[in-house]
């Protein structure tokens, strides 16, 4: 993987952040350029769902949003929304950065289309699953006894 691809791929997320920073509304030209309108698809949310999310989340707005540990990787097979006129496409993974603490990490497939400029398509996935280990203890019925709960707790969204 060619090292100006990604230098051109962290521009690309300086700019979306510079862009965020503008405060944009969902359906903004400057902050839909940076996105495939017709095959972008995040955790199962359109382009539309997930502008929606990010441009009125308080926490991410006025210059706070950043992006660090960018790595490159290849496009799963399974993909199949880059353009065959893409001159080159990779899944990114990155850390989300709010005012510089991490504040998880995701992954987006992008490409370059045939003008030069690098567009995601989002993850491509379908919805966002995620298990998470479970332990409770709380009263019972009598104040001498209590209940105790441990198992996995899927999420799918």
């Amino acid at each position: 993987m060619p090292v100006t691809d990604l230098q051109a791929i962290t521009t690309y997320f300086n700019n979306f952040s510079a862009e965020m920073a503008n405060a944009p509304a969902p359906s903004d030209s400057a902050l839909l350029a940076f996105f495939d309108k017709n095959n972008f698809k995040q955790d199962g949310k359109s382009l539309a769902a997930f502008l929606q999310q990010i441009t009125t989340n308080p926490t991410i707005l006025g210059g706070t949003l950043s992006f660090g540990n960018i790595v490159l990787g290849a496009v799963p097979s399974w993909v199949t929304t880059v353009p065959t006129t893409a001159s080159a496409s990779y899944k990114v993974h990155f850390n989300v950065l709010i005012s510089g603490a991490p504040n998880g990490r995701e992954d987006f497939i992008v490409y370059k289309d045939s003008s030069g400029n690098w567009i995601s398509l989002g993850n491509q996935k379908v919805a966002k699953a995620r298990v998470q280990a479970l332990e409770s203890n709380a009263p019972g019925t009598s104040t001498s006894s209590r209940i105790s709960c441990t198992g996995l707790w899927p999420q799918i969204s």
